[in-house]
């Protein structure tokens, strides 16, 4: 029983993976992708009746509040455009009946806070070239 109800899983994955990817395709299809391959966060909400009919399909449980969340919170980057990835695994996180505001927020947080992390490096690396600059400088 167990193995079957993992097969059944596996299978309702790969289906909806394969049709995240398709309705991802589709904007491509239309032009809406960026030059980095991404859409923007409004091209993505335009898909929430696709998305919302494929869950439904598969006989996912879920609200409309979260959907709609997690279509806005996806923008890990918060470039406002969204990778393919980033959108499918948010898909697919709903369907697999994870919590999509706990687990994106939680997410969300890290991503920023590694943005953060990223620029104090930058500003480490150019205080550290400053002062090999200025120690050449004073003792040549």
């Amino acid at each position: 029983r167990k193995e079957e109800e993992r097969q059944q899983r596996e299978l309702m994955h790969r289906l909806l993976s394969e049709r995240c990817f398709e309705l991802f395709d589709d904007l491509e299809q239309s032009g809406a992708l960026n030059e980095n391959g991404e859409v923007s966060k409004d091209a993505v909400m335009a898909l929430l009746p696709d998305v919302t009919e494929l869950l439904e399909g598969h006989l996912v449980a879920f609200s409309q509040h979260d959907l709609v969340t997690i279509l806005h919170l996806m923008d890990v980057s918060d470039s406002g455009f969204v990778k393919k990835d980033e959108f499918c695994k948010c898909i697919l996180s709903v369907a697999e009946g994870v919590r999509p505001m706990s687990l994106m927020e939680v997410l969300y947080a890290v991503v920023k806070a590694l943005e953060h992390i990223r620029l104090c490096q930058v500003s480490i690396d150019k205080l550290t070239q400053d002062v090999v600059h200025m120690q050449t400088q004073a003792f040549p």
